[in-house]
Formats: C-alpha cells, sequence, structure tokens
C-alpha cells in the first residue's frame, strides 16, 4: 500500500481519522509527557502508563469532532463539486 491509498483510507472514515490520529497526536504527546517528567526527575512507571492513557483518550476525543466537524463536510462538498462539475461537462457536449 502506498502513502496516497494510505492517507486515502484515513481521511474518508471514522475508524481511519481515529488510527491516523492515535498515529499523529496520541504518541507524540505520549513521548513529550514521559520525557518532561523524566527531566523533571518525576517519572515513575504509573506515571508513565498515565501519560500514554491521556494521550489516547485525547485523541480518541479530538478524532470523531475533527471528522464529524470538519472532514465529512469537506468531502461532501468535493463531492457536490466534482458531480456539478461532471454534469456541466456532460451538458456542453
Amino acid at each position: 500500500m502506498n502513502a496516497f491509498a494510505l492517507i486515502k483510507k484515513t481521511t474518508q472514515s471514522l475508524t481511519g481519522h481515529i488510527l491516523l490520529f492515535q498515529a499523529l497526536w496520541a504518541v507524540p504527546m505520549a513521548i513529550l509527557f514521559i520525557w518532561l517528567n523524566y527531566t523533571e526527575g518525576a517519572l515513575t512507571v504509573s506515571w508513565a502508563l498515565w501519560c500514554v492513557f491521556v494521550s489516547m483518550v485525547g485523541a480518541l476525543a479530538i478524532a470523531p469532532l475533527m471528522w464529524f466537524t470538519c472532514t465529512r463536510p469537506m468531502i461532501r462538498r468535493i463531492a457536490k463539486r466534482r458531480s456539478r462539475a461532471a454534469s456541466d461537462s456532460e451538458a456542453t457536449r
């Protein structure tokens, strides 16, 4: 699977959005939280697990929000434009 197919799959479904946000938001935030606690000398195993949990829950909350407020309406607008352009091109023939 190439990168374009992966991006297309993740942007066209809620499940894809959740996976995308887990990879692009939760993983970096967990690493950042763990690193900051490590540099402060306050990192424990339970705190590291809590940081990972909070990052994952945050991504699970953001993904549906982005899907329903931004991505799905944008996909519908693009589909409408494409159908209008197709019908206009058929009408000019």
